[in-house]
């Protein structure tokens, strides 16, 4: 980056997009409804992305096949989704499933992993279209997995089977811990 305000790439320099590993939750594997929506005809922006969304109801998965790792590393899930009901749905439980026929690289950065880690348990606040999932998901490159998100709990106070949220997708982003940042001088000198 250069400029006074360092909002200048330089030339022959660009950035990804840091949501490049993007699974739509419509053409996963789900029990739960699928929600096409037509684009805003109003030249409002789209919240979603892709052809809608997966309409989750308690008791409810998805099931996302990621198979195009290109780099061993611990990766942040990101669920996006946009919430229908007033409070926090308190259960989803987000499960990694691994190739059963493979042990991580000993060499590789997943040697260190423990299974327990393969089970995550988060929540979907409603003020909010996004949830960081933790702690990260270590995965190698050019193997197979599955991430399925259960959808347990909206309310530990009572049953609410109307209860559910708009899945849009899930994102597989790199740890901050292992994203590279660049370092750069900009401004005056």
């Amino acid at each position: 980056m250069t400029g006074r305000t360092c909002d200048v790439p330089r030339e022959h320099f660009f950035t990804a997009s840091l949501d490049f590993l993007l699974y739509e939750a419509e053409i996963s594997k789900t029990s739960g409804q699928v929600v096409i929506r037509e684009p805003n005809r109003d030249g409002r922006p789209d919240t979603w992305t892709g052809t809608g969304f997966v309409k989750a109801f308690e008791g409810n998965y998805l099931e996302f096949i990621v198979d195009d790792i290109k780099t061993s590393l611990d990766y942040d899930i990101v669920i996006k989704y946009e919430p229908v009901m007033p409070n926090v749905w308190e259960d989803v439980v987000v499960t990694i499933q691994r190739p059963d026929y493979d042990q991580p690289d000993p060499e590789g950065p997943c040697a260190r992993m423990s299974p327990n880690a393969d089970e995550k348990h988060t929540n979907l606040p409603p003020n909010s279209r996004s949830v960081t999932v933790y702690p990260p998901a270590c995965l190698e490159a050019g193997k197979t997995y599955k991430v399925i998100l259960e959808f347990r709990r909206y309310s530990y106070e009572k049953e609410n089977p109307s209860a559910s949220v708009l899945i849009d997708s899930i994102a597989l982003i790199q740890d901050r811990e292992h994203t590279l940042v660049p370092r750069f001088h900009c401004g005056r000198h």
